[in-house]
């Protein structure tokens, strides 16, 4: 039986091109937007202090990683999921779940406020895994705008 394991991704010295090029393989799973991500992206989310990157590997290859961010308003403290997404090939596995859970478990470390996230309704597998993690759907609309 294969052995998967979660990282969090904190050293700057394990940013390597083959974690890069894995991250980019992922990202292209994720969405059909186009991401320009680059070595300079990652240190930013490692630089910032409230992001953390989790890797999911099977031996030395990733095949899974979540973001958990954390910020500060007057109306409490914010946490959200972002960029789940596990490589196609092990999908099925419960491996998803194995993340979020770890990612639940990080963010009751962080302490306490809301904790969100999105999901494309389409993505039914995904809305599921969240739904049976506790996660509430909340009635609102989500607008984005791409600053340039």
């Amino acid at each position: 039986m294969p052995s998967f394991k979660i990282y969090e991704l904190k050293d700057h010295s394990l940013i390597t091109p083959h974690i890069i090029e894995c991250i980019k393989k992922l990202l292209r799973q994720l969405t059909d937007s186009p991401i320009q991500f680059s070595e300079k992206n990652l240190e930013s989310i490692l630089s910032g202090g409230n992001n953390r990157l989790f890797l999911l590997f099977q031996q030395e290859e990733v095949i899974g990683m979540a973001t958990l961010c954390r910020y500060q308003t007057p109306t409490g403290t914010k946490m959200w999921i972002e960029d789940v997404v596990i490589e196609e090939k092990f999908r099925g596995q419960h491996l998803g779940r194995q993340l979020v859970e770890h990612l639940l478990f990080e963010a009751r470390q962080w302490g306490t406020g809301s904790l969100m996230l999105t999901s494309n309704p389409s993505r039914k597998a995904a809305n599921h895994l969240y739904q049976s993690s506790g996660f509430l759907l909340k009635p609102t609309n989500v607008y984005k705008m791409t600053i340039k």
